[in-house]
């Protein structure tokens, strides 16, 4: 008799975020040598492993470029570009971006724990993505698509901060957090892109049982002496990148 774990996995075997994290290499050698260990005696792990590897190899063949237009309403803020997805015109686009994600995942700032909600990225610099990781170096002009993790319905705010601590709103763009339904790296329909303003720049998940005020949620933010603590019933997840001056190149 099989014996399935909490999620329906058969006890002992590698979860997918362990494969996916195999086939990137980001897995420590003695984790390596367990996993490479048991695959070798699991022909259900081995089967998983071929395929994520088949499919990290057709997204790389087949990965779009981003595609976003202005959006009008930032003019306080020239500098700053809030671009939409085109989501809805390019189901093709929002399901490799998707897949970039889910097979080479990244945790978030903090280490999340069990069952808590988070954020992932991709940054698009110069016209090539990648997936983003803590503490990326970024520069002026690159754009930052955000994903959301979450395994029930949640209310999200999502926000940034930069080194000077002016705090911007940039999901969603109405008075109170919006209801999202939970799921594994879901695309939120914005794309932004980063203004001259160098140094650390955060971005913020605020993800919360029910609504809460835009307003006061900037506010939280904007304490800059300490960590934003979060309101009762939410949580707080932060990407933090590192904005450097483009290279002189001359």
């Amino acid at each position: 008799m099989t014996h399935l774990d909490s999620r329906g996995r058969p006890a002992g075997c590698l979860s997918q975020y362990a494969i996916d994290r195999l086939v990137a290499g980001e897995l420590d050698a003695a984790s390596t040598r367990q996993a490479v260990s048991h695959i070798k005696d699991c022909s259900r792990c081995d089967a998983l492993l071929e395929q994520t590897k088949a499919q990290k190899e057709e997204f790389s063949k087949s990965a779009p470029p981003l595609v976003q237009r202005p959006r009008p309403d930032r003019a306080e803020r020239p500098a700053r570009r809030l671009l939409p997805w085109i989501i809805g015109g390019a189901p093709a686009l929002a399901a490799a971006l998707a897949l970039l994600l889910l097979y080479f995942p990244t945790g978030s700032e903090e280490i999340t724990s069990k069952g808590a909600a988070y954020l992932t990225f991709i940054v698009e610099h110069q016209g090539r993505q990648r997936r983003g990781r803590p503490r990326e170096t970024v520069y002026p002009g690159d754009k930052i698509q955000l994903f959301y993790s979450s395994n029930s319905a949640i209310h999200l705010g999502v926000f940034n901060r930069d080194e000077r601590g002016d705090v911007t709103a940039l999901f969603p763009q109405t008075g109170r957090t919006t209801r999202l339904g939970g799921g594994e790296q879901v695309a939120l329909p914005f794309s932004t892109e980063l203004d001259d303003v160098l140094g650390t720049e955060t971005f913020y998940g605020i993800f919360c049982s029910g609504p809460h005020r835009i307003s006061s949620l900037i506010r939280r933010l904007g304490v800059r002496e300490h960590e934003p603590r979060a309101p009762a019933g939410c949580t707080i997840d932060k990407v933090v990148l590192n904005k450097r001056a483009l290279p002189d190149v001359r």
